[in-house]
């Protein structure tokens, strides 16, 4: 069983990238990482790709833990978080995943049990698998379930909001909003967490997120369709 894990980074501290490559130890068999701006998030870089320190940081943290990297670097500005997130999971397809993790810069996981975590992907029929997520700082912590791993083979990648992964016969894996009935998840809370640190970014990161989420609601891009008559929302 292959475990892909996908990484989209752009212009992040490269101690919070090496603590969340080195959290995959274990956990997956490989990374492929994204680097790249999104169109409408930092319009004032003068490029579109991060410093090479930062790539550095992604290296020497797989290194350590003995796992295998693919990174890519988009000299082009994304169109959309849309677009660099169906490119990995594309990625991760073409390279004989099993599973699909999606993992973010500002996250790290923290392991329970590796081997329970792996023999349950290992015999579960879902397509979907659910894990705790906690935001924030240690003092504002706030455990949530949330969908992050995918069974490659249903072909997923997302559509319309960042976070709404769907498979290639139109089913509903994880949206951010109640506006689709989402399939059932297998729910691996008791082996895995992961961390969701985005308080711990710079004023001047944190900044840049505030912006391009602003002006992705004014230009409604990625953005979620009314409920379908008969979706309960």
């Amino acid at each position: 069983m292959k475990i892909s894990a996908t990484l989209a980074w752009y212009h992040e501290d490269p101690a919070m990238l090496e603590r969340c490559v080195r959290s995959l130890e274990g956990i997956a068999d490989e990374l492929i990482a994204v680097d790249g701006r999104w169109r409408y998030f930092n319009e004032e870089a003068d490029g579109a790709l991060s410093s090479n320190e930062e790539v550095a940081a992604i290296q020497r943290a797989a290194n350590e833990i003995g796992l295998p990297r693919m990174i890519v670097r988009n000299d082009e500005v994304w169109e959309s978080q849309v677009a660099k997130r169906t490119f990995m999971c594309e990625a991760a397809i073409a390279a004989g995943a099993d599973w699909i993790l999606i993992i973010d810069a500002d996250e790290y996981i923290e392991k329970v049990d590796v081997d329970a975590f792996r023999g349950a992907l290992e015999t579960t029929p879902l397509d979907a698998v659910m894990v705790m997520h906690r935001r924030g700082a240690p003092a504002l912590q706030n455990p949530r379930p949330i969908r992050r791993l995918y069974r490659a083979s249903t072909g997923v990648h997302v559509e319309t909001a960042h976070m709404g992964y769907r498979t290639r016969d139109g089913r509903w894996l994880h949206g951010d909003h109640a506006h689709v009935n989402l399939e059932p998840t297998l729910d691996l809370s008791p082996h895995l967490t992961i961390h969701h640190a985005v308080l711990g970014r710079t004023p001047e990161r944190l900044k840049m997120r505030e912006d391009y989420c602003m002006e992705r609601r004014r230009r409604q891009i990625e953005k979620w369709p009314a409920p379908a008559a008969g979706v309960r929302a």
